[in-house]
């Protein structure tokens, strides 16, 4: 491997981003049908990110027969066909950032911790439907916690939360339409696009952090600030 050869770009998962790698090993594996003009080309290689000095994987993997893609040429002005190497990171990168406050769930209810972090997982690993299922028995959580009956109907807990302050108008109609995605994920089939499952999520986290974050961050500003002058 020449000098110019020893380095590389790869998602990071401490930087959570394209980052500057340096190769530490690599290894090429070559293999063709012995009939079919079908062949592959698959590398991997160990790197270390030169921001913070995280290792991790990256695999590249080309498959003769995978369907080309279209890419135009700025110095010749022509749009050529050719096949684009799947890319694949391990760690796996994260498919949404997790909210600042998220570690402090370890000192909160453990059934809502563990929910989260498996709907997280879900989105980390391409399970939509999963995910979607995930968001929705995140909220029945949340609901139960708050002190929401348990058997009641999704709609009646929303009513319930509304009348007891816990959720304005705005908020019920957001978490309307989170719960009805859930469902059609769990009972229709349906499968959530990334953008869906982001939208779904931004309804979802504020809630968490709301009611179950903000309240112990509240009482310690109030405790740090200064009583005013009688």
């Amino acid at each position: 491997m020449t000098e110019e050869q020893k380095n590389t770009k790869g998602h990071c998962p401490r930087c959570d981003g394209e980052r500057n790698a340096d190769i530490n090993a690599y290894y090429r594996n070559e293999w063709r049908e012995d009939d079919s003009p079908v062949y592959g080309i698959d590398e991997y290689y160990v790197l270390t990110c030169r921001g913070c000095e995280t290792v991790f994987v990256k695999i590249t993997e080309y498959f003769s027969e995978d369907e080309p893609e279209e890419h135009y040429d700025y110095n010749t002005g022509q749009v050529e066909l050719y096949v684009v190497p799947k890319v694949t990171h391990w760690p796996m990168p994260k498919f949404r950032r997790r909210p600042e406050w998220h570690w402090r769930l370890i000192f909160g209810d453990s059934d809502l911790k563990n929910l989260l972090k498996e709907t997280y997982s879900s989105l980390d690993n391409g399970n939509h439907v999963l995910a979607a299922i995930g968001m929705r028995t995140v909220f029945d959580r949340i609901s139960e916690l708050l002190g929401i009956d348990t058997k009641l109907t999704f709609n009646a807990k929303l009513n319930e939360m509304q009348e007891k302050g816990f959720i304005g108008e705005y908020e019920k109609e957001t978490l309307v339409v989170l719960i009805d995605a859930g469902s059609a994920a769990a009972h229709r089939g349906w499968k959530p696009s990334e953008d869906e499952l982001n939208a779904m999520m931004d309804i979802i986290e504020p809630m968490i952090q709301k009611h179950f974050i903000l309240p112990g961050t509240v009482a310690k500003l109030k405790s740090s600030v200064l009583p005013k002058c009688s």
